[in-house]
């Protein structure tokens, strides 16, 4: 990813995906500063699930519930899958209503981001 943005600093998804590396790898700090790049080179909405989860990690539980709460507002304008909420959840710990959400994935048939369940950390 860092030879990627060397190229291109530009490419959010560049930045998204080295934030991933950075979180599995325990720099949670340096993931939430790449996740912070992209989100300001992109508006796609995995990005604040990934930096809410992420502070939460970090022990910031509030970054979480926050977005969680903004999800329900009628006003947002993105399209927020069950399996982004899933991901919210259980970075709050909270298994029950991360299952509630996948179940959900599953019903609306949300294909594209349900079929990472078997390899999203």
């Amino acid at each position: 990813m860092r030879k990627t943005l060397e190229i291109d600093p530009t490419f959010f998804y560049a930045h998204f995906n080295l934030g991933i590396a950075l979180q599995l790898k325990g720099d949670v700090p340096a993931a939430i500063a790449e996740y912070t790049k992209a989100r300001e080179l992109s508006d796609e909405p995995r990005i604040a699930v990934q930096i809410a989860a992420a502070k939460a990690q970090s022990g910031d539980k509030d970054a979480a519930v926050q977005l969680l709460t903004e999800l329900q507002e009628p006003s947002r304008h993105w399209n927020v899958h069950a399996y982004w909420r899933a991901v919210l959840y259980l970075s709050l710990e909270n298994r029950d209503e991360a299952i509630r959400w996948l179940e959900q994935a599953v019903a609306d048939h949300d294909g594209l981001n349900i079929t990472w369940i078997k390899v999203d950390p």
